[in-house]
This record gives C-alpha cells, sequence and structure tokens, in this order.
C-alpha cells in the first residue's frame, strides 16, 4: 500500500523494490514485463548468490497475468521461439564458477499460456581456471 492507502500497480517499481525491464516477447506489439523482485516490505528476497524468482506478466485487457516464474541471478532471451514467444534461458549462480542453466519454453494452455522450465544444465568451470 501507498502511503495514501492506494495499491501499487505492478508497474510502479518503487512498490517492491525490483529490477524490471520490458520486452516484447511475442512480437504482438505489447510488451511483457519482466520482475526480478530484490525485497518486499523491506525485507530482501534474494540470496546472497542473487538467486531468486524472476516473474513474466502479460497485460491482457486491464490487468496484469503472470504468465511465467523463473528462478536464478540473470535472464536472457534467446532467438528461438516455442508458440510464437521467444524461449527463455536463466543463471543459477553457485559459486564464481559454477551454477545451473534453466531453459523455459511458452506452453500453450488453451487461448492462454505460461513459461514452463523444460531442461537445466549444470556448469562448473572450476577446471578453467587459471593456477
Amino acid at each position: 500500500m501507498k502511503d495514501d492507502s492506494s495499491r501499487y500497480l505492478i508497474t510502479d517499481k518503487e512498490a517492491y523494490g525490483d529490477v524490471s525491464k520490458n520486452i516484447d516477447l511475442n512480437e504482438d506489439g505489447v510488451e511483457e514485463l519482466l520482475v526480478m523482485p530484490v525485497e518486499v516490505c523491506g525485507n530482501i528476497i534474494r540470496g546472497a548468490s542473487g538467486n531468486g524468482p524472476i516473474y513474466i506478466y502479460q497485460e491482457r485487457g486491464d490487468t496484469w497475468v503472470n504468465i511465467g516464474e523463473t528462478i536464478g541471478n540473470q535472464l536472457r532471451v534467446t532467438y528461438k521461439k516455442t508458440n510464437n514467444y521467444y524461449d527463455i534461458e536463466t543463471n543459477y549462480h553457485m559459486s564464481a564458477v559454477s551454477g545451473i542453466i534453466y531453459s523455459y519454453k511458452f506452453n500453450l494452455t488453451g487461448d492462454n499460456g505460461s513459461y514452463q522450465q523444460v531442461s537445466e544444465e549444470d556448469y562448473d568451470d572450476s577446471e578453467n581456471i587459471s593456477k
């Protein structure tokens, strides 16, 4: 709630101390909203490595609908598409040289759909560090 007792809108960045980005994920001329919340109600919700939830919202009429929830500390929109939506990858940081890459594709369900995790790949680059 705002100081004047009105509610924040999802696009009000000061509502939850987020890192957010608008991007048109399906090239329909309307940008979706990617939200990486940093804090909620004054409490930091991301771990020391920066990992945490990343939400994807789509404006439908006069409301915002959650069309995906990913996890990690970085999000990358790829050039590949599934069901006319760009595929997404996130990085889940484990250490300076290791982590997990999660891949997400848009899955249609009825007239709607959402991003679903389709794979995860561990990586460890510790052998590539010069000694």
